[in-house]
């Protein structure tokens, strides 16, 4: 994975975390715990993760 996908991305389907956004970890086929800590932080991070979360940047909805 790029380590700056968590660039601000205004449209979800050009973001390499979408998959994961609108899944569930346990559906995380074949990656290790530290790549799911990895992957939830940067989906955390994801200002347009927020926006639909309905969340403030930096806060988990």
């Amino acid at each position: 994975m790029k380590s700056d996908a968590t660039k601000e991305c205004k449209d979800c389907k050009d973001c390499e975390l979408a998959v994961f956004c609108y899944s569930e970890p346990a559906g995380w086929i074949f990656r290790t715990k530290q790549q799911i800590r990895e992957i939830e932080q940067r989906i955390a991070a994801c200002a347009r993760h927020q926006e639909l979360k309905g969340a403030p940047p930096g806060r988990e909805a």
